[in-house]
């Protein structure tokens, strides 16, 4: 039997023997890449409360101007080429920590961060908000035995759906509409000199996870795709922008940006709540719902509303937006669907939905037509079951073959197919692949990354840059290139070069 001690003992083992791996990993990389003068400091930023990673945290020297961010399972790198005393750390929803260094000496560290409760006790509440603020309390509360991350002991299979479409909207109210349409899977005729759906799959997959393992088994996949890319670039590029949203975690970051949940444990900080309404359930208890919208428009918050279980208080649905005010580079519009089934005390998803806009004009004009990308995915999980009777849990119902799978799906197919056999298809190949690789191809050479070719800061000002590489015309394994540039500030002359040789079934990896 594996008791919960044993299963920790398991995980602070694995944390630990990771964290080895990584020290030594870099311990043997740094030396190529670093002076003999500069001061590493690398380490790993956690929740005190469960030990869990913190990406995205900010990570600092002290009164410098050099940080970094750490990365999904929380681990950061900074170097300075001058001694360092303090490294500052902080991120939404939790206090901020300065830790003191070992003057002039390399460092491996492990920071724990505790949630920022500090101003709770002056928050006002108002009569009419105060149901809400005790059901959203109770929420945090139970978090633990409500995150379907810490269920274990259940297998069950899920059914995704994603397409990608590019976009070229001059009307933000046909913008507004169609992400509508493309949210329901119906996309009207008319729209198809809007809209270019370019990348489109639907799949099966069984998931398996114990107490001490996960792993899953592809039951059935198919894809299509226009030719502007390979399948498994576009399938790269979804991944990248994709966010793993959890409303039980303090946050979830999205493009980099973190927004705190709306029952975070100092989100009444930041959100105000209403009880819009009640209703009973099968089971004899109540079910409520909640609306919330954020109280400044300063924060990366959420708006929108959940329905809470009164006997688990677990989330049983709810569907989040980004508010209009919130900025994020790159990010047009996002929302968010979940919704929960039964299982004896505790509540599984049975599905969830994620549509992201993206704006990929790099150097957007106002008034200039809007191009991006709608990326929209949907996950229904079934034959959800307990691996060793000690978890039991309903079949949700499909209700991804209603929305997507069905006449939609079909619709995006068959433009796909249609879209490769029109000559629209070099065109559109040409000016994608420029957004996307950033590179402009000229005979047998390639000019870029175009975002590259002007740089601008306080000490070099002005810095106009030539960069030029060989591309797979001239070799299809091998690739050398360099820059040339000038600072008109500093009357610096900045120039490099580099050589690469590409290896592998897709040449994606290089030395």
């Amino acid at each position: 039997m594996i008791t919960g001690n044993s299963i920790i003992s398991h995980c602070n083992c694995l944390r630990m023997f990771m964290r080895i791996q990584l020290f030594f990993c870099l311990m043997t990389v740094l030396p190529l890449s670093l002076s003999a003068q500069d001061i590493v400091v690398i380490g790993q930023v956690l929740s005190a409360e469960d030990a869990s990673p913190l990406p995205s945290a900010n990570v600092w020297f002290k009164g410098t101007d050099i940080g970094t961010a750490t990365n999904e399972e929380g681990f950061f790198l900074l170097r300075s080429s001058q001694p360092q005393k303090t490294l500052s750390v902080s991120v939404v929803g939790y206090k901020q920590r300065n830790i003191a260094l070992d003057f002039g000496t390399d460092q491996v560290l492990e920071i724990m961060l505790k949630e920022d409760i500090s101003l709770l006790d002056e928050i006002l509440v108002l009569p009419s908000q105060d149901a809400a603020l005790s059901i959203v309390e109770n929420v945090y509360h139970n978090r633990h035995k409500n995150n379907p991350d810490n269920i274990v002991n259940i297998e069950t299979e899920i059914e995704s759906a994603t397409n990608l479409n590019l976009v070229n909207l001059k009307e933000k109210a046909f913008q507004r509409r169609l992400f509508q349409q493309l949210r329901s899977g119906a996309i009207a005729q008319n729209d198809t000199s809007y809209s270019l759906p370019v990348y489109a799959s639907v799949g099966r997959t069984r998931f398996l996870r114990s107490a001490d393992s996960t792993r899953t088994e592809q039951l059935s996949y198919r894809q299509n795709a226009v030719r502007l890319l390979p399948e498994e670039q576009w399938q790269q590029f979804i991944a990248a922008y994709m966010p793993d949203i959890n409303l039980y975690r303090t946050y979830s970051t999205i493009l980099g940006r973190n927004f705190m949940s709306p029952v975070a444990r100092s989100a009444k900080m930041y959100y105000n709540y209403f009880l819009a309404d009640s209703i009973s359930t099968p089971s004899g208890s109540k079910s409520y719902k909640i609306r919330f919208k954020p109280k400044t428009s300063q924060s990366s918050l959420f708006a929108g509303e959940m329905w809470v279980d009164s006997a688990t208080y677990a989330i049983t649905s709810a569907d989040l937006y980004m508010p209009n005010h919130v900025t994020v580079n790159y990010l047009n519009s996002y929302t968010y669907s979940y919704a929960a089934s039964p299982a004896s005390s505790v509540f599984f998803p049975s599905y969830e939905r994620q549509d992201l806009g993206l704006q990929l004009n790099p150097l957007p004009v106002k008034n200039s037509p809007f191009f991006g990308a709608i990326i929209s995915r949907a996950d229904t999980y079934s034959s959800t079951a307990a691996i060793n009777d000690s978890i039991l849990l309903q079949q949700p119902e499909s209700i991804l073959a209603d929305t997507i799978e069905g006449e939609g799906l079909d619709m995006i197919w068959n433009k796909i197919d249609s879209i490769n056999r029109t000559r629209i298809q070099k065109l559109a190949t040409w000016a994608v692949d420029i957004a996307l690789n950033q590179y402009l191809h000229i005979w047998h050479i390639d000019l870029g990354p175009l975002l590259n070719l002007f740089h601008y800061n306080r000490y070099e000002g002005a810095s106009p840059r030539l960069s030029l590489r060989s591309n797979s015309r001239f070799a299809k394994h091998f690739t050398f290139g360099g820059y040339y540039g000038y600072g008109f500030n500093d009357n610096q002359h900045k120039y490099g070069g580099q050589i690469q040789w590409r290896f592998g079934r897709t040449r994606r990896n290089y030395i």
